[in-house]
């Protein structure tokens, strides 16, 4: 893959599902490079910073400030988006999932893989509010918490880093991440450290 330099910068289609009324259905969405270098592309992080409200995507906007600023941080960010064209305007409400790559000389580093909140396989505030409704109702057949919009986020960002990376991938999952790593090819390599996992390239 070629060295990209330029604000929203289109990767490749990916194909997730999307809600249509209780059915999921296949949705074309894109899978882009973002430039933290270029101001418009630094806003998208600075925007998601504050609507996602989650600790992974702080680190990951953190992080995108910082390499914003020293022009030899050669990290690396991508996005999952619904958008599907006019990626040098990108919407960051339209943003499904980011995340942050370092390139290494034996393997690449996923450092930070954050998909939106709205759309995580497991939210917090649907069990709460279920939790919540089961005592102020008494009736756990109406507690319909609304599902996801769209799903496969998560696996479609990891089949793509695979597509581009020109070398095996490795990231630090923690024990609730280590069983989706675990269903998306990677695996434990370094018994020094048991919550690293590898997805080797052949």
């Amino acid at each position: 893959m070629n060295s990209v330099s330029f604000k929203g910068s289109f990767v490749n289609n990916v194909s997730i599902k999307r809600r249509e009324g209780t059915e999921y259905k296949p949705y074309k969405a894109s899978f882009v490079e973002l430039n933290p270098k270029d101001k418009q592309d630094l806003s998208i992080f600075k925007d998601l910073e504050h609507s996602w409200m989650g600790a992974s995507s702080y680190a990951l906007c953190d992080d995108a400030v910082i390499s914003s600023k020293n022009l030899n941080d050669d990290r690396m960010y991508f996005a999952l988006t619904s958008q599907n064209k006019d990626f040098h305007k990108m919407d960051p409400e339209k943003v499904l999932g980011l995340v942050e790559m370092t390139k290494g000389t034996e393997e690449n580093y996923i450092n930070f893989l954050q998909v939106h909140p709205d759309n995580m396989t497991q939210k917090p505030m649907g069990k709460v509010m279920k939790k919540f409704l089961t005592l102020l109702n008494g009736n756990k057949n109406n507690l319909d918490v609304p599902g996801n919009e769209y799903k496969g986020i998560g696996t479609s960002i990891l089949d793509s880093m695979k597509k581009i990376s020109d070398k095996s991938l490795s990231f630090y999952a923690t024990d609730t991440e280590m069983s989706f790593f675990k269903k998306n090819g990677f695996k434990k390599t370094n018994f020094l450290f048991p919550n690293h996992v590898t997805w080797l390239k052949k």
